[in-house]
């Protein structure tokens, strides 16, 4: 068996905005959520507080296209947004499905002027059958390669949505104060 595993740290600059603010943005999971991840796609399942359904934009690896889709857990705990995937199923895989295994856990934390969001993303790759004949190299190489582009995307996202959405906290100037 073959396991990858990767981390990210991020630190999203957040001026004129406060602790506070960040805190009550994080605190109600969907809000964050939402601005990570595509809203079309992202779906809430049943009536379990938390939990989420999302079904992530195709993407290439090799010569693979390439579509997970997670379920997610999202809950507030010990002053950070906790946001686990419970499973992940790749389309695109075929065969291979049965022998690779997603995970990843994110903490998003707020901060005076600041968010901070740490993601450790693990991937398990079991060849079986004809698959155990190709060399371990080459499961090596498609794996990092996988879990470079999900970081990646996970960082455009943080960057991207989630910065927009807690800047668009920002009180506007008072009247009269310039």
């Amino acid at each position: 068996m073959i396991q990858l595993q990767r981390q990210l740290s991020i630190r999203l600059d957040l001026p004129g905005i406060s602790f506070e603010q960040v805190e009550a943005f994080l605190v109600q999971p969907k809000r964050p959520l939402r601005a990570l991840l595509s809203r079309s796609r992202l779906e809430v399942i049943g009536s379990v507080p938390g939990r989420f359904d999302y079904a992530s934009k195709p993407f290439g690896v090799g010569q693979w296209q390439l579509q997970p889709r997670v379920q997610l857990h999202a809950a507030w705990r010990e002053s950070a947004l906790l946001i686990r995937c419970l499973d992940c199923r790749i389309e695109g895989l075929g065969g291979w499905q049965s022998a690779v295994t997603y995970r990843f856990e994110a903490e998003l934390r707020p901060g005076a002027e600041a968010c901070y969001a740490k993601v450790i993303s693990e991937l398990n790759l079991e060849p079986r059958g004809a698959l155990a004949l190709l060399p371990s190299s080459l499961f090596q190489k498609l794996g990092e390669q996988a879990l470079e582009q999900a970081l990646a995307r996970m960082e455009r996202r943080c960057r991207t949505g989630l910065q927009q959405q807690l800047q668009s906290l920002r009180c506007p100037n008072p009247i009269g104060s310039q």
